[in-house]
């Protein structure tokens, strides 16, 4: 079945960053609410030990199933998850390699589609068919490796998750490019575990992953080549006599401020506690250790050993908190009237989340989500029940010799789930609808609210009486938006009914950062209409999924913080404009569809003020609302700074199989200077880690040959600037087998149509500058025009997506330009866009 009209919820959690209305709020701490379900009890085997805790979906049917291994069968077990208590065992199959199983990764190895499993020291090899036969058996597959930790990450920036080992002294890496080739990265001091469960990101902020273990952090040296320096970070622990300093490690951004962090737990040990790293550049650290949880009832005080770790939001208020969880050892060692002791037997292990405060110094309360269960060896965040929330599957080392079992924990905190968030309003002064929300012209956005009116324009409400739905209506003499708080990022479908019972309406409808959704809509007196569209929302968060680290995208300060801050917020923005919009209800749902990714410069990007638009901004207007476009191009970027910023970072971890990602740089790239620089060298090399990343995602890349600039020769024909980046676009894509769409040869027949001086119509000019590179409203509609074409000629599966009246476009045969009207937003800017 087509990926596009079957879709499934990502294998891995996103980091939530939704704000939500009144009636919705995120609950406090005292409301958090979790339900405890059995998957496995017991597991098979009576000896200690177990191994493995992959979430992700392995039969396609759309909910998260689990991966454990047990030491003692020797044997990988997958549990397919059927409802919240009931979970089917079915056998992998057995391997020596799993006589001291313990860390797990899932990825594709083969690169067959299908994720792969990885436990110690052998890979299991996903058969595929699981849905229709389940107990398919796994090939099982031994390499010379294996670890107490497992992580699997794209170290060499080929686009392929590779597998990092950690066991011992000695950290490695593991590349399955080359028949799973093994170079040591480094050694650390004896220990029992670092770099799981996410101690793999990007430390230095050079666009490649580093390594964390206790005391220390390895560099990158660059796509994994040559040695890794090895820094010291301030790590402060507790060594067991057994196993040395160990610890559950995550590298992520926890203040916002563009550097990746490290939170991480002691384990092994009874006199753990959590730390928050922060990294302030330059190798300088802050450490700050989070307040112990509170003991529970009974217990004896102090600390168990916190196994497991995990970053995430899990409340629901768009902030990032942090989970730990005891685990079951009895022989941890805490801290007892202030002397080390052995932990006494049926101790209560707790499970514990810090709720974080958010903001760019975030404070983290303690809240024991659990006392009376085996404790967490490992944990992993997934949404499994599908309800938008982030729940939590764990599984337990050893108790007692007894009771060797899985866990999962449904996230029951009161919120406003994804399947709930829509929202209906009602505008005008009448009554409201039955079921909407009323939305009069004075209502200012305001966060407590959820919703209004942006400020800078004067709206009026108009009631004609009658139905209560369309007989009332907000309108304004100049553009003015309306925005939504939404309570995660992500697609939504807007309905909108416009007209008025006794007069004409004339509108267009922009959303977000000026992207055009309704070219112009008329209705006649006593008419109304009704059109829909998606709207795609993001926020800077990057959710950690395999290969990608969490954290953020590095916002251009000030122009994407302040100018371009609405691309970026929890809010969903409508613009209405025309000379005269006639507002009379606003549907909003949020909804799964197929995407297509926008990652480019400043002439794909939202331009955040009129003359200036984009391509980007243009297309979102030729396609039906059966999928959405996501525009993540910003001005000045190439394709090394969309490495460096985490742009493409940030769209790998939000792709579904079949969404689209379409690639156009070479402006920028071409002022790159330095040894290996150059079009066919490093923007051949990037365009190839890009696609190689869309693909490894499942994603469709399409590559895009930067469009000229407008400069003509005395023979009246356009002189080529960007010719040689054009063509290492295209061998890029012929080499890499995927559609590609010459911009570049089709912007020059569109310019030279034009001819030298009408040409300079279609650029932008503000104040009588004329500018040669940038678009504006009619340039840009032109080239987007450019860009359907070229996807209905590469026979894309979203090519069925184009709206009925797009018929085709020869950029040689451009629109007249005296018949083109595009009602002009409610900005203005002379300030050029970044990189000009």
């Amino acid at each position: 079945m087509s990926s596009w009209s079957s879709r499934f919820r990502a294998v891995h959690f996103s980091l939530l960053a939704g704000f939500l209305l009144t009636a919705h709020q995120a609950a406090g701490a005292g409301q958090m609410k979790w339900t405890h379900f059995t998957i496995a009890d017991p597991l098979p085997g009576s000896s200690w030990g177990t191994g493995g805790l992959p979430l992700l979906d392995l039969d396609g049917d759309g909910d998260l199933d689990v991966v454990i291994s047990r030491r003692e069968t020797q044997t990988a077990y997958w549990f397919e998850r059927k409802t919240d208590d009931a979970w089917v065992r079915h056998t992998m199959g057995q391997a020596e390699g799993l006589a001291n199983t313990l860390g797990a990764a899932a990825l594709d190895l083969n690169q067959d589609g299908r994720p792969d499993i990885v436990l110690n020291r052998v890979w299991f090899e996903n058969p595929g068919g699981l849905a229709e036969n389940p107990d398919k058996p796994w090939p099982s597959h031994p390499f010379e490796g294996g670890g107490h930790d497992i992580v699997a990450a794209d170290l060499n920036a080929d686009g392929r998750l590779d597998i990092v080992t950690y066991h011992g002294k000695e950290v490695a890496w593991f590349d399955p490019a080359a028949g799973m080739k093994r170079t040591e990265i480094g050694r650390g001091g004896d220990n029992h575990g670092g770099i799981a469960p996410r101690g793999v990101g990007d430390l230095d902020r050079d666009g490649d992953l580093d390594i964390v273990i206790p005391e220390y952090w390895f560099e990158n040296p660059g796509k994994a080549e040559g040695a890794w320096p090895r820094h010291e970070w301030p790590y402060l622990g507790v060594e067991n006599a057994s196993y040395g300093p160990s610890i559950r490690s995550w590298i992520v951004d926890l203040d916002g401020d563009g550097r990746n962090d490290i939170v991480y737990s002691d384990c092994d040990t009874g006199l753990s506690h959590v730390y928050w790293v922060r990294n302030q550049g330059k190798d300088s650290w802050d450490r700050r250790r989070l307040p112990d949880p509170p003991t529970a009832p009974g217990d004896v005080p102090g600390t168990g050993s916190f196994h497991s770790l995990g970053v995430a939001d899990l409340d629901g208020d768009g902030n990032l908190d942090i989970l730990a969880g005891e685990q079951e050892d009895p022989d941890t060692y805490m801290e007892s009237g202030g002397k080390i002791a052995m932990k006494p037997r049926g101790l209560k292990e707790r499970g514990v989340i810090w709720l974080g405060s958010g903001g760019d110094r975030p404070q983290f309360r303690p809240v024991v989500i659990h006392t009376d269960n085996p404790g967490w060896h490992d944990a992993e965040l997934g949404d499994v029940d599908g309800d938008g929330d982030l729940d939590i599957v764990t599984k337990i080392w050893n108790k007692d010799g007894v009771a060797y079992h899985a866990d999962y924990w449904r996230n029951d905190t009161p919120r406003q789930r994804a399947e709930a968030a829509s929202f209906r309003f009602d505008f005008g002064p009448g009554p409201a609808a039955e079921g909407a929300t009323r939305v009069l012209p004075d209502m200012v956005y305001d966060d407590t609210r959820g919703f209004g009116f942006e400020p800078g324009a004067t709206v009026e409400g108009v009631d004609r009486g009658g139905d209560p739905l369309a007989g009332d209506f907000c309108t304004a003499k100049e553009p003015f938006c309306f925005s939504v708080a939404v309570p995660q990022e992500g697609n939504y479908r807007v309905t909108v009914t416009l007209g008025d019972r006794q007069g004409q309406s004339v509108s267009t409808i922009r959303a977000e950062l000026r992207r055009l959704m309704v070219e112009e809509i008329r209705t006649t007196p006593g008419q109304v209409k009704t059109v829909q569209f998606v709207v795609n929302t993001r926020t800077p968060a990057i959710a950690s999924v395999e290969g990608i680290g969490a954290g953020q995208v590095r916002l251009k300060a000030p122009r994407e913080t302040v100018q371009e801050a609405r691309a970026w917020d929890n809010r969903l923005t409508l613009e209405f404009g025309n000379t005269r919009p006639a507002v009379c209800a606003v549907e909003i749902a949020r909804v799964d569809v197929p995407t297509i990714f926008l990652l480019g410069d400043s002439t794909v990007c939202d331009q955040p003020a009129e003359p200036y638009t984009s391509w980007g901004q243009m297309l979102t207007r030729f396609f039906k609302p059966v999928v959405a476009v996501a525009n993540h191009g910003e001005s000045g970027e190439s394709y090394t700074a969309s490495l460096g910023r985490r742009r493409i970072d940030k769209i790998a971890s939000l792709l579904k199989p079949g969404d689209v990602v379409i690639l156009q740089f070479g402006h920028n790239d071409q002022k790159e200077r330095g040894e290996g620089v150059g079009p066919f060298l490093s923007y051949k090399e990037n365009i190839c880690r890009h696609v190689a990343m869309i693909a490894a995602r499942g994603g469709v890349p399409v590559l895009v040959s930067p469009m000229e600039r407008r400069a003509f020769g005395p023979d009246g024909k356009i002189k080529p600037s960007l010719s040689e980046f054009a063509e290492a676009s295209r061998q890029a894509a012929q080499e890499l087998a995927v559609a590609f769409i010459d911009l570049n040869a089709m912007s020059v027949r569109f310019y030279e149509a034009m001819g030298p001086e009408k040409s300079a119509l279609a650029f932008a000019a503000p104040e009588g500058r004329q500018d040669n590179t940038h678009h504006n409203n009619y340039g840009a509609y032109e080239l987007a025009k450019c860009i359907v074409q070229g996807i209905r000629e590469n026979r894309l599966e979203v090519a069925t997506a184009i709206v009925d009246d797009f018929a085709g476009f020869d950029p040689s045969r451009p629109d007249p330009l005296d018949e083109f009207k595009m009602a002009a937003g409610p900005t203005r800017s002379s300030e050029r866009p970044l990189g000009n």
